[in-house]
């Protein structure tokens, strides 16, 4: 049996794959108390350590050779961003 793909999964296509994997597993990018681009705050905050150590991490590992820079770059594109508070206000009695 063939696989019919919707209409949802063409238009997000494999970026939108992704995305929806990190949303899944926690690994968003949060709106708020962000630096750069938010991804060592967003695998800091999944993880539930300080999210200094995680951007000190980061620097650090940035003069050990290897992709690093382009591993943060994939994961700044890859994870979503964290959706927004509704600013709606509640109904009162």
């Amino acid at each position: 049996m063939d696989a019919v793909p919707t209409a949802s999964s063409r238009r997000n296509g494999f970026l939108g794959d992704v995305r929806g994997w990190f949303r899944d597993e926690g690994l968003v990018r949060p709106r708020e108390r962000r630096w750069l681009g938010g991804v060592c705050k967003g695998v800091a905050d999944r993880y539930g350590i300080d999210p200094l150590l995680v951007r000190v991490a980061a620097v650090l590992s940035m003069f050990l050779p290897g992709p690093q820079v382009v591993a943060y770059a994939a994961l700044w594109v890859m994870m979503p961003q964290e959706a927004p508070e509704s600013s709606a206000p509640t109904p009162g009695p």
